[in-house]
């Protein structure tokens, strides 16, 4: 039988012990190499979105928004917003590309659509695709008879895109708010007597349309529907 000695098996243990400790770092290594690609083909999330916006400064004119593609829409009004065409994240409406409205100055701070072409005596769902800038909740407000000051058919509601919770409503709308892949989208459903809405959008702070801007707070809107 051969006698194996005191040194040699200190040598094959060693040698064990490190070829065990290089299987070890070479599978962490694996490991953390997989994690980091992982990471970086990861979609990112709507709550992790830095907008490639440039200097926030006045508040847009009306006519420096981009049409809407769908014909029965079309802007009509701006406060407060500064708008900026964000061309590095695909839009969700075709022919629309994603904006970011940021609140500019004190006061109410909204961006407002007319809705023609409707089916009379019709309730329609308005779906804003939304994502959150500096800590922004969203809201919607619409009203039927777009001719009247205050339509017979007139909802509001202010989402807390955080929690995606609706904060307040008020009227004869329902309002809603879900997930859709990389956006959220929030809605009201809302009858229309005649086929016309007025549609105010708005980026507030908490549960408020009228503030203090500070040039941050915003959101990105990534299309507008009526159907």
């Amino acid at each position: 039988m051969k006698i194996v000695s005191f040194e040699q098996l200190g040598s094959r243990l060693r040698s064990k012990l490190f070829f065990a400790f290089g299987c070890i770092a070479v599978t962490a290594l694996s490991f953390w190499c997989t994690l980091v690609l992982l990471e970086h083909l990861r979609p990112k999330s709507w709550r992790e979105v830095v907008s490639a916006l440039g200097p926030v400064k006045a508040q847009t004119r009306l006519e420096e928004l981009p049409p809407i593609p769908d014909k029965r829409l079309s802007w009509v009004g701006i406060a407060g917003i500064n708008a900026q065409v964000v061309r590095t994240i695909p839009n969700v409406v075709s022919g629309l590309p994603v904006l970011g409205l940021i609140s500019v100055q004190d006061g109410v701070h909204t961006v407002a659509a007319r809705v023609t072409g409707l089916t009379k005596n019709t309730r329609y769902r308005i779906t804003a695709w939304v994502r959150p800038l500096a800590g922004a909740n969203f809201g919607i407000g619409a009203r039927d008879q777009a001719d009247m000051a205050d339509g017979p058919n007139n909802s509001r509601a202010v989402f807390d895109l955080a929690t995606q919770k609706v904060l307040i409503t008020a009227g004869n709308g329902k309002p809603g708010i879900e997930e859709v892949g990389e956006w959220l989208t929030v809605w009201l459903d809302l009858l229309t007597t005649d086929g016309q809405y007025v549609v105010n959008f708005y980026v507030c702070k908490n549960d408020a349309t009228d503030y203090a801007a500070d040039s941050r707070l915003g959101v990105l809107l990534g299309g507008i529907s009526a159907d």
